[in-house]
This record gives C-alpha cells, structure tokens and sequence, in this order.
C-alpha cells in the first residue's frame, strides 16, 4: 500500500491540533473539523479587482479594533481566517469575511456578521509564502485522489502565524467511497 496512504488513512486530526503548522511539509494533513459559527466582518470584491482592496481591509479591521472582539471569542481553528462565499459568475464577485471560526451557537456580538458551516474534513497543502498558488485546486485534487479522498472545494484561508502574512487554503474533503 501506498505509504501516503497509510499516512492519512489513520491521521484525520482533530482541528485544533492544525498548529503547529509546517510550511514545508510534503503531504497534506487532514483535519475534522466540527460544525462552526464563523463571526467575523466582510466586505464585497470583486476577482482580479485592481487594485486589490483585501489588503486594506485588512488593515481597516485591525485600525478599528475588530479583532479585540473577536479574538476574544472561543476558537475552534486557532487564529483568524479568510472565508469567503456567493461568487457570481456574471459579476465575478464575492463575500470576503475576515473572522475566526467559533463553535457552532457562539453569540454573535452586537455589529459583527456570521456564518454556519456543518462539520467537515478538511485538508490543507501548499501555502503562498513562496509565491506558490495555494488555491491550485488540480493539484490538490490530484494529491487527495492518491489518497482515497475527492475535493469538494475551498472553505477559507488560514493564517498560521500572526506576525506572518502568509496563509494557506483549507480545502474541504471526503472521502472516496469504496
């Protein structure tokens, strides 16, 4: 059998173990993660927008404090992540939320936005660090099939290391029935 195989048949980690997180390992870790609240701010974009208004809103949340908030809030996934939802391929554009991911019925507090998502594996590869395409989507679906699990799609961006502004893309997953 197949020793990647072997690796990931037994190693679905409970997401909280996702740090510490290593850049430049060469398989990809699999995750549960539980249902989520996800509470955070968002604003609209548009694909290939420029220039590229996500930097300044990020830099917006931290001026304004958003992220006391938050922060603040119970963890499922440590630290902050990207979601991002609604593309129009007419419009090209979507919802980006910078937020944390909470245990599903978090309180909302007063201002901030949410979204639910149910429970799910989730996987993670490449990272943008090196000017790599964290999103390369083919190649991630070429990697999980070797594996016995099938792409079902990005869910966020996460950001490991917070002093850091790399991230790498959570993909969610299942496995290949048999």
């Amino acid at each position: 059998m197949n020793e990647n195989k072997n690796h990931t048949a037994n190693a679905i980690l409970p997401i909280s173990q996702i740090l510490p997180f290593s850049h430049s390992e060469k398989h990809l870790r699999f995750f549960e993660l539980p249902a989520v609240r996800l509470i955070g701010k968002s604003t609209l974009d548009t694909l290939y927008s420029d220039p590229n208004p996500i930097p300044a809103f990020w830099s917006e949340y931290f001026r304004r404090g958003y992220h006391l908030v938050t922060d603040d809030l119970p963890h499922v996934i440590p630290n902050r992540v990207a979601y991002f939802w609604g593309s129009s391929t007419g419009t090209d554009q979507y919802t980006y939320m910078i937020c944390v991911a909470c245990p599903a019925g978090t309180p909302v507090p007063d201002g901030f936005e949410y979204r639910d998502e149910p429970a799910a594996v989730v996987c993670h590869g490449g990272t943008n660090e090196n000017g790599d395409d964290p999103y390369a989507e083919e190649k991630v679906k070429q990697e999980l099939f070797k594996v016995g699990f099938s792409l079902l799609g990005p869910l966020c961006e996460f950001y490991p290391d917070l002093d850091k502004p790399f991230f790498c893309v959570l993909f969610t997953c299942k496995r290949i029935e048999e």
